[in-house]
């Protein structure tokens, strides 16, 4: 189910901090099949969000005026 626009960063914030606890937790440890290539996934579709770090900028700036 996809977020609603509304609270989309606010509610995958939530899951990717519980999926960084898990692994700091070491409850990932055995992940293995679609789990594990989910996760390496969800490793570069943060570098591509980190990537438009420019863009935030951009829309923070744009507030501030």
């Amino acid at each position: 189910m996809s977020n609603m626009s509304y609270c989309r960063f606010e509610n995958t914030l939530r899951d990717l901090q519980d999926c960084i606890w898990s692994l700091e937790g070491g409850e990932a440890d055995d992940i293995s099949g679609i789990e594990l290539k989910s996760a390496i996934d969800m490793v570069e579709a943060c570098q591509e969000f980190i990537d438009l770090q420019w863009k935030l900028d951009e829309i923070i700036d744009e507030q501030d005026k």
